[in-house]
């Protein structure tokens, strides 16, 4: 396996996207494409969790995918460390503000296709996978991918920057839900909560139709892709409405999409097993069904072993 690891940006180091490139081996599908999927760690846009980044890179490994991990912009710099002190707020920098993560993820699938052939990618099966935050970054961009204000900023045609399909556990999906749920909130999850609407929006207190344009259920349309979403019941950093709120608004444009939400087992489990465990509840054998649910799921959106074009064509 390659391991490359490609700053979006020229001046900064904070925002990379790591591919994990299988060996084109003569035992392995040799010199055909794969599908390929960009991994979006959660962290609040505060932080980047590496519980779920790699470890679920690896995961889509194993199925055959070419992996990418996006460190998109958060306000510690693409870090897992959490600020010490919730209540206090950093200095504005308008770098981590939307839509910035919203294009940096545009970037990526840029970045995947222009290297497709060197990376043996099928440009047209570039999924897109977050959690919390990361989730809620990809699903935005599943139904973002062909507005203006991509296309224009990125200055390309709209089906260069469209996904195959998107995968999301435990999103965060409506800004101004979350707001109207500050009140049930414990105090430091409170002081974090406003430290996530700062580090996105520049201030504490967005307009309800600034946090409407970026509420990941509010822009579902008919051109939303193909999604599967997963939460938990016991979730009490994400309210499970999160995803309730965005599988109704797929069921109300029919976009394709599948939806699990597991009985038990709090926030940030990733892929709730061994390879992503912190403390001894990180593990459930219920959760981590997703990963077979998700796998099976794929088989409708993705193909191997697609014959690599000649580059002469």
């Amino acid at each position: 396996m390659k391991i490359e690891v490609l700053n979006l940006y020229e001046d900064r180091k904070d925002v990379t996207l790591t591919a994990y490139i299988q060996d084109d081996s003569t035992e392995l599908a040799a010199g055909k494409k794969r599908p390929a999927i960009i991994i979006n760690p959660g962290g609040a846009y505060i932080m980047l969790s590496d519980r779920e980044a790699e470890p679920v890179a690896m995961r889509f490994a194993g199925m055959g995918f070419q992996t990418f991990v996006l460190r998109y912009s958060v306000l510690n710099g693409g870090t897992n460390a959490w600020p010490e002190d919730a209540k206090k707020l950093p200095p504005k920098n308008s770098r981590t503000e939307y839509p910035a993560p919203l294009l940096e993820l545009g970037k990526a699938i840029l970045t995947v296709r222009e290297r497709a052939e060197e990376w043996f990618v099928d440009k047209d099966q570039i999924g897109i996978c977050g959690f919390s935050a990361g989730g809620h970054n990809c699903t935005l961009y599943a139904s973002d991918w062909w507005r203006s204000v991509l296309t224009d900023k990125l200055n390309v045609q709209a089906e260069e920057l469209r996904p195959a399909f998107c995968i999301a556990g435990y999103p965060f999906t409506d800004w101004e839900l979350e707001y109207d749920l500050l009140s049930e909130l414990d105090e430091t999850s409170a002081d974090y909560y406003r430290m996530m609407y700062y580090d996105y929006f520049g201030e504490t207190d967005p307009s309800v139709d600034k946090m409407r344009e970026c509420s990941s259920d509010r822009q579902v349309t008919e051109k939303t892709v193909p999604s599967f979403i997963w939460t938990t019941a016991e979730d009490k950093s994400v309210d499970p409405r999160h995803s309730i709120r965005l599988v109704n608004a797929m069921a109300e444009y029919g976009v394709p999409y599948e939806f699990h939400i597991f009985g038990e087992g709090h926030h940030g489990l990733a892929l709730a097993d061994q390879s992503t465990l912190q403390n001894p509840d990180d593990i459930s054998d219920v959760v981590a069904q997703w990963i077979p649910l998700v796998e099976k799921w794929l088989k409708k959106y993705v193909r191997f072993g697609a014959q690599r074009k000649d580059k002469s064509e």
